[in-house]
């Protein structure tokens, strides 16, 4: 296998280091603990790279697509077409914009407090880091990478608008990080250690660390002469390479454990348990007003106040470079970015038991299926039909050079008709091979899977885009479809918010420490507001005294929920606007307009319409037209029924007709008798009353945004026997 292969080189290499005693202490392990995780995990690299190959389906000659690499060099070599129907992508797409069609909104809130101007003044700055280091980007390529394998990314610093920096996200490349093989759960907080892997070109490697060895200077020098080279492309999953080099560049490990670090702190006895006291108030005053402040005057005894040791989650960042030097370590020191785990976050559509799952998985046995399916089928026609290899008879031509152009033109359609001898009786051009009969079965079942098994598998049933799968299909049972569809989605959307939560809680907790460097004020801005947000303001308070204002140090001490909602102005929003239209026209018609829930529904309506785009509002005009249509038929029906009790027609001999017992005789032409049979009156009833039909209530006045429904003449009453149900 490619990816074990690789590791069993490196580890080769690694223990004839260790024989001659030319590797560090340290490097050696940090070396070996890397290649031991990616030998356990050397099924999800290969899985990986058959999986992002699946998704990208490019340059199957080169055996980067989808299509086997034996397979390919055996098709090749029989001259046989290599077909792609790549459906695994457009499936993909579909259900990464499906995902990514409704926006998230965090809520930062306190957990033992009300919300405050801090948490208030910590989402209006992730709304400018969003803007600044285009977290968007990030997000879509994290679904994409979750639907094919599994997505990471890395919280890091950017100090490309400050130097102070602020919060962002980066990608990591396809199997450039794997984890401790010991983390099996889908919370990052249980990950203790992990491993990233990136090749770097010799001029970054000089600008990062040129003064550990000399070998970077002369690397350097060689790259910029122009004696450099790059290593060989492969495809969807960049650096897949043998050893420690792709080209020029070199192969850099960066392992992150999490190490328990002791420290001291003072805690305050109270009511509440333990409260301990940051770290950062040296001073006795300061450590007064901040208990003050946090608890007040009455709430904390200075006999209470003590000293015990504890501990601190701290992630180190070890950096090895095996192909330049085994005898030194290029970087080790604390991580920049400290959120209680190794700083990246990971996202795949399914995680089970430490195994990641996606919708590829589910998928490429029926994508090889249907390419394997296609190709043979054109193979059959090139063979059997109008193409491949023929059976030429020389002597039936006119000349030796009519024969030669017969054998280089025989498929051609525009060429010009060849001459034979006169008199031949014989098939100067015949197939080599009689045809075959065709397997129907295997084209039936090719359509199986594209039309029936392909949708399931892959969350993309026709229903999710409000297409039916049979033209006798009921509205009813399209609805339940589209209900199961969406039932279906509930773990990738369950799995998806849990990676917005994760990673919202860590931007939280870094921005405690970001932001509160030194408390040095700082302006956040954002191009589609006004408003400005200063962090760490130096205030003077009503007292003469000095305080600040948005203290970001304050949040390392806070415990701060997040809670993940639905952004406003969403699809989901505007057709729960078009589903309220929906439900009142039914209550317009039902109940009467006197109704005080209806003169508020209708005032509610009036400022809701305003919000929705035109093509929303023609959607819900037409809905108000065809509920309204439904419902005069039904009213038209029932007011039939009633002129027909009350006005009975009188049959020769007493009874009227549609008595028990008695045929009912055919209505005269041309009368205005409905052809539903009346409803029947005992012998016995007393004669009926005609009733004097009550007038209709007053009309309430329409508001003056939405306009009257257009006039139409009313529809026939439905006839008595047959009609389908739509």
């Amino acid at each position: 296998m490619p990816v074990m292969a690789q590791i069993q080189t490196s580890m080769d290499e690694l223990q004839k280091l260790r024989d001659k005693g030319e590797i560090s202490r340290e490097v050696n392990r940090v070396y070996e603990r890397s290649l031991r995780a990616k030998a356990f995990h050397q099924r999800y690299f290969d899985r990986s790279i058959e999986n992002w190959h699946m998704y990208l389906g490019l340059d199957a000659e080169y055996g980067l697509g989808q299509w086997p690499a034996e397979a390919v060099r055996f098709m090749l070599s029989k001259r046989r077409h290599i077909f792609t129907y790549n459906l695994a992508k457009v499936s993909i797409e579909r259900l990464a914009s499906s995902l990514a069609q409704t926006p998230h909104d965090p809520d930062f809130l306190p957990v033992d407090d009300e919300p405050n101007t801090l948490t208030e003044a910590l989402k209006k700055i992730m709304y400018c880091d969003k803007e600044r280091c285009s977290w968007d980007n990030t997000f879509l390529e994290m679904i994409i990478a979750g639907l094919v394998f599994q997505g990471v990314m890395r919280i890091d610093i950017d100090d490309t608008w400050d130097p102070l920096g602020n919060i962002g996200f980066s990608m990591c490349l396809p199997n450039s990080w794997y984890g401790d093989p010991m983390w099996k759960t889908t919370n990052m907080k249980d990950l203790r250690i992990c491993w990233h892997e990136q090749f770097l070109t010799p001029d970054t490697m000089y600008e990062k660390w040129g003064d550990r060895n000399p070998r970077f200077k002369l690397d350097l020098e060689q790259f910029m002469s122009g004696s450099g080279s790059y290593g060989m492309p492969t495809g969807a999953v960049p650096f897949d390479v043998q050893g420690d080099s792709w080209g020029n560049a070199q192969r850099v490990i960066h392992e992150y454990r999490m190490i328990r670090k002791p420290t001291k702190y003072e805690f305050v006895i109270t009511d509440k348990g333990d409260v301990r006291i940051p770290k950062k108030l040296e001073y006795p005053d300061d450590k007064i007003n901040w208990l003050n402040q946090k608890l007040g005057q009455s709430g904390w005894q200075p006999d209470q106040v003590f000293e015990k040791p504890d501990y601190d989650n701290i992630c180190m960042k070890t950096t090895i470079c095996p192909r330049i030097s085994v005898q030194e370590v290029l970087d080790e020191e604390e991580c920049e970015v400290q959120v209680g785990h190794p700083p990246f976050e990971v996202y795949s559509y399914d995680r089970v038991n430490g195994e990641p799952y996606a919708i590829v998985d589910s998928v490429k046995d029926m994508q090889v299926n249907v390419n394997y399916m296609m190709s043979m089928k054109q193979f059959r026609l090139q063979m059997e039909g109008f193409g491949g290899a023929k059976q030429i008879d020389p002597g039936a031509f006119a000349s030796p050079e009519e024969a030669e152009r017969a054998k280089k033109q025989h498929n051609d359609a525009g060429a010009e008709p060849f001459e034979v001898i006169p008199g031949y009786q014989g098939k100067a051009i015949q197939d080599l091979s009689s045809p075959s009969p065709a397997a129907s079965e295997a084209f039936q079942e090719l359509e199986n899977i594209v039309d029936r098994m392909w949708p399931l598998v892959s969350r993309n049933v026709p229903a999710m885009s409000g297409r039916s799968e049979g033209k006798s299909e009921s509205g009813r049972l399209h609805d339940s479809k589209v209900n199961q569809a969406e039932m279906g989605l509930f773990i990738a959307i369950w799995r998806l918010r849990n990676f917005w939560h994760e990673t919202y809680v860590d931007y939280a907790v870094q921005s405690g420490q970001q932001y509160s460097l030194m408390s040095i004020p700082r302006q956040f801005y954002r191009h589609d507001s006004e408003d400005t947000i200063t962090l760490n303001e130096r205030v003077t308070l009503e007292d003469g005294s000095q305080g600040i204002k948005n203290d970001m140090s304050a949040l390392k001490d806070m415990r701060c929920m997040v809670i993940i909602s639905e952004k406003q102005n969403t699809p989901t929003s505007r057709a729960a606007d078009i589903s309220v239209l929906n439900n009142l026209i039914k209550a317009r018609v039902e109940v009467p307009p006197s109704s005080p829930s209806i003169v508020f529904l209708l005032n509610t309506l009036t400022t809701k319409i305003d919000q929705l785009s035109p093509d929303e509002k023609m959607k819900a005009e037409a809905l108000g037209e065809m509920e309204l249509e439904a419902v005069t038929n039904d009213l038209m029906i029932k007011l039939n029924q009633q002129k027909q009790a009350m006005n009975p027609q009188p049959q020769p001999g007493g009874m009227p007709s549609g008595a028990p017992g008695m045929p009912q005789e055919a209505a005269p032409a041309g009368s205005a008798m409905p052809s539903q049979p009346p409803q029947a009156v005992p012998p016995s009833a007393a004669p009926v009353q005609p009733k004097i039909p009550a007038p209709k209530p007053p009309q309430a006045p329409m508001p003056a945004n939405i306009k009257p429904a257009p006039q139409r003449p009313l529809p026939k009453p439905p006839q008595a026997a047959g009609g389908s149900h739509g």
